[in-house]
């Protein structure tokens, strides 16, 4: 019997859909059979379930037959509580997932945070499609952390479950910026003045918009090193960010921000490392990272020396794995794979359904492993006790003997 899946990744502005096709279980998404992917832009719909309707009745027509998805996952911009997420700049769009099962007549549909999605993705990733930039033995009974600077900063992180891991929403990127200089304490006080806050968080100085603020600081800070004709595209550039990344080795101030933001970067990733301890690896995802991949795997760089700076602790980390993701995708990935999940559970049974190659078939057989020795160990134990147990009745029983004898 085979089980179709679909599968969306949510912003603001667009709304992205997949559709696969599963014939039995097979744990590797991806082997399962693509059928259809499509994307909108979301001004044009009142609600959430006429993008999907509309995505559904495309992808019959193009497949030619009706398509009735067996489960779905959307990851969407936004908390989610008990299947539900309102959008703040799309008021009319309240996405709850009971609500779509009915509507959409889908036996299962569950709501992520899109950056929780960025975690289940991460279990899907070949080695091909990350890059190693500290060697250590992952540990699949540890957990696993997974951080993302792009247009913010996303964290999240996982823990192992029944078997296998299970990924939780964070928001930490909007803990406080810590200043590791006297140069960052003075753009700390310059983003409290131009937030007009008394605290500002990692994101507003590791992100695209991060890298934007610490160009703005630095211009006012050294105005001699100014270059007027880069400085008009990069404040009149839509995207400032992109611009001051492509003009590092060119100009003194945007080589500077990338510098700065490279090295806050290394110190939250240290920072999630010493929060989760995750032994299994932390993976960095996100637009920015894979694009600057030279300025992450040097030993000796600013982004590591940042990383592991930790004081006392600072030994933990190095039995950290560290990987830089290499694709964009993981935010559908991790979609796919809760979809799949939401199916293969109600099909099958834990022993029946985890095969040997992926993380969680790692996770699996060494917590069954753990699991039989707890059983040999209760058994012996109980087997002790009786043993002694009998071994006392004996006795009494053999001094009742005596003295009545």
């Amino acid at each position: 019997m085979s089980a179709v899946f679909l599968v969306g990744d949510i912003g603001g502005t667009n709304s992205r859909f997949s559709l696969f096709e599963v014939s039995g279980v097979e744990d590797d998404i991806r082997k399962h059979h693509a059928l259809y992917s499509e994307n909108f832009k979301n001004e044009g719909f009142d609600h959430f379930a006429a993008v999907v309707t509309q995505f559904l009745n495309e992808a019959s027509k193009v497949l030619g037959r009706h398509v009735r998805p067996t489960s779905a996952c959307f990851a969407v911009a936004g908390p989610v509580t008990n299947d539900r997420v309102s959008f703040t700049n799309r008021n009319a769009w309240i996405i709850d997932g009971r609500e779509l099962e009915l509507s959409l007549d889908i036996p299962a549909v569950v709501l992520v945070n899109d950056f929780q999605a960025n975690g289940y993705g991460v279990l899907t990733l070949k080695e091909e499609e990350y890059c190693v930039i500290q060697e250590a033995s992952p540990n699949y009974s540890a957990p696993i952390a997974c951080i993302g600077a792009g247009t913010g900063l996303g964290e999240c992180f996982l823990t192992p479950s029944a078997g296998r891991y299970e990924a939780w929403p964070s928001e930490g990127g909007h803990v406080e910026f810590a200043p590791l200089s006297d140069l960052h304490s003075e753009l700390l006080t310059f983003l409290t003045k131009k937030f007009n806050s008394n605290r500002v968080s990692v994101e507003r100085v590791v992100s695209g918009k991060g890298l934007e603020n610490i160009y703005e600081f630095l211009r006012e800070k050294f105005p001699e090193d100014i270059n007027p004709i880069h400085d008009e595209r990069i404040l009149k550039a839509v995207e400032g960010a992109r611009l001051i990344g492509s003009l590092v080795y060119d100009d003194k101030l945007c080589g500077m921000a990338m510098e700065i933001m490279f090295e806050l970067y290394g110190s939250e990733v240290g920072n999630v490392a010493l929060k989760y301890l995750p032994y299994g690896g932390i993976y960095i995802c996100g637009g920015i990272a894979p694009k600057n991949i030279e300025r992450l795997r040097d030993l000796n760089c600013n982004f590591m020396k940042s990383f592991k700076n930790k004081g006392r602790v600072s030994p933990q980390l190095a039995r950290i794995p560290v990987y830089v993701v290499l694709v964009e995708d993981l935010g559908l990935r991790g979609a796919h794979l809760v979809a799949y999940r939401l199916w293969r559970d109600g099909k099958t049974s834990m022993e029946d359904e985890v095969k040997p190659g992926s993380l969680d078939s790692m996770l699996f057989f060494s917590s069954q492993g753990r699991q039989k020795t707890v059983q040999w160990f209760n058994y012996a134990l109980a087997c002790s006790c009786g043993a002694a147990v009998a071994s006392s009745l004996l006795y009494l029983l053999h001094r009742f003997s005596y003295s009545k004898g």
